[in-house]
């Protein structure tokens, strides 16, 4: 195994040991079997500051961890990852006719006293399809929203797109509903910084790289809330947010990683895995210039098979994840056997590097997201992977806010990528290498086949059938058949929660599930 895979576990393994101190493995704390009360502060620790406030230009695994509480969506997933009716009480479709209709849930308001109609739903679709971060990626197909009556609307599409409950129901898509009413009021500069929902807690103050603070909303649709506040508090590596937990600074995290989640169940925490896969892990090549060397197949294929991912994975996730050749994980419909995404053998990446006229190998950036610190792990490995084949990787870390812009297009070499999984296989293909995105995953570095937005345009047209048929397909051609992408691995979502915190839901079934509005603490 290599060398900074070896160093990787032993540092990880001696940590929990040190931290657990020296005792057998340690097993979560039971949580309390008493009533639950009123009051209190839930202290919530994320890495990274949000990009903005607007609903519609949300995007990334950090906004979704300020989305989930702050905002509520017209759908929701529930334990399979299936999309289910949040702020709509019920709805239909009609694919003869082209046509979603959505009952809207009646008597909803918003922080600011104004109520949620079909008028508002409609308002919000429309703007985020005018000015959303992924608009052409998931409403691409609609043309219009009519609004039938106060608590209707019906969405008329261009051509059938099965997978609009999905969209509506993703953190950072386009089902995030804000206030009509305080956005015409105050604008979009303001909206930025102070969000209006319709969320159990009420947005307070936001301090920049420091802190988020939200308050109970004492008239919220569910009923009774019973934590005071919320806060956020803002760090920028694991080793301060372990130390956080460790003084009593935070009570919970979501998307917690490998090292801290072993670290903090060692101290009494309790970890909660989720069902739904949280993200697939990859590595993305530049073939869309033609200067760079990853324009040609070979260099990308020779790339694939140099990468353990088998090893990388274990390293990085642990019992958190499993090595996967594709976004699907085996046992999920979307499953494709065929796929065996280059398979690690450092001989055959060599020949591939010497008939693609590169033996003596190349100097290539590998970008990372600096707040993500399993794409840094992942990329001191790759470092060492692929000096064996003579390519010299420069490590490049950018910033959150400018990572979220590179995901479109990246100055050459790799990107190092994860990608979230929560709502499902098809909508996260469907959303990034459709025909006609303004944006999406390498829409300015993948040179994009004709066969790849035949398929996609084929399975959203489809029954559930199709669906899975087309989607497969198109995984083939983006991890076989032109190598776009090295899929490492798929780990599936980890909170961290302190035994005195009850009923928060974090984290229980996708990436950013919280029931907040039920949480509680003991005194």
């Amino acid at each position: 195994m290599k060398k900074a895979l070896v160093l990787l576990l032993v540092l990880i393994s001696a940590f929990a040991v040190f931290a657990a101190g020296g005792n057998e493995a340690a097993k979560p704390a039971a949580q309390a079997a008493n009533t639950p009360v009123k009051g209190g502060t839930l202290n919530l620790a994320v890495k990274g500051n949000p990009t903005s406030m607007l609903a519609w230009k949300l995007r990334g695994p950090i906004d979704r961890a300020y989305g989930c509480i702050i905002w509520e969506k017209l759908f929701n997933f529930d334990e399979n990852g299936n999309p289910v009716v949040e702020l709509l009480d019920s709805y239909e479709q009609d694919p003869a006719k082209l046509t979603y209709t959505f009952h809207v849930k009646q008597g909803v308001y918003f922080h600011d006293g104004s109520e949620l109609t079909a008028e508002v739903v409609k308002w919000n679709i429309d703007t985020y399809k005018a000015e959303g971060a992924q608009s052409k990626s998931f409403l691409g197909n609609l043309e219009s929203v009519e609004v039938i009556d106060k608590y209707t609307c019906v969405l008329h599409l261009s051509a059938w797109d099965a997978l609009i409950p999905f969209y509506m129901g993703r953190e950072g898509g386009c089902g995030y509903i804000q206030s009509k009413e305080a956005y015409e009021k105050n604008g979009a500069e303001w909206c930025a910084k102070h969000p209006v929902t319709t969320g159990p807690f009420k947005f307070v103050s936001w301090t920049s790289e420091v802190e988020v603070v939200l308050e109970r909303n004492e008239n919220y649709w569910r009923g009774d809330v019973l934590l005071d506040k919320i806060v956020y508090h803002i760090y920028q590596d694991d080793s301060t947010i372990q130390a956080a937990f460790l003084a009593g600074e935070v009570d919970a995290m979501l998307n917690a990683s490998t090292t801290v989640a072993d670290v903090l169940q060692a101290q009494g925490f309790v970890a909660t895995v989720g069902g739904v896969p949280a993200q697939a892990q990859t590595v993305c090549f530049e073939s869309k210039k033609e200067s760079d060397p990853f324009h040609d197949i070979r260099v990308r294929q020779a790339v694939s098979y140099a990468i353990d991912r088998d090893a990388i994975a274990k390293a990085l996730f642990g019992q958190y994840g499993t090595s996967t050749t594709q976004y699907a994980v085996k046992g999920s419909p979307y499953y494709d056997d065929s796929i065996d995404g280059y398979p690690y053998n450092v001989e055959k990446a060599k020949q591939l590097m010497k008939e693609a006229g590169y033996e003596n190998g190349f100097t290539t950036p590998i970008y990372v997201n600096a707040t993500a610190s399993s794409s840094i792990q992942m990329a001191q490995i790759l470092i060492e992977e692929l000096a064996q084949i003579n390519i010299k990787g420069e490590l490049k870390m950018i910033d959150n806010a400018a990572y979220t812009n590179l995901i479109d297009g990246w100055d050459g070499g790799i990107l190092i990528h994860g990608m979230g999984m929560d709502a499902g296989v098809p909508t996260q293909i469907a959303g990034s290498y459709k025909d006609g995105l303004t944006s999406g995953i390498g829409l300015n570095s993948f040179d994009r086949p004709a066969e790849l937005g035949q398929a996609i345009s084929a399975g959203l047209a489809s029954d559930a059938e199709g669906v899975i048929k087309y989607f497969k397909l198109a995984q083939k051609i983006i991890f076989q058949d032109k190598c776009l992408l090295k899929a490492i691995s798929v780990n599936f979502p980890v909170a961290i929660v302190s035994p005195k915190v009850h009923d928060a839901g974090l984290g229980a079934t996708v990436s950013t599930s919280a029931n907040v509005w039920n949480a509680w603490i003991e005194k």
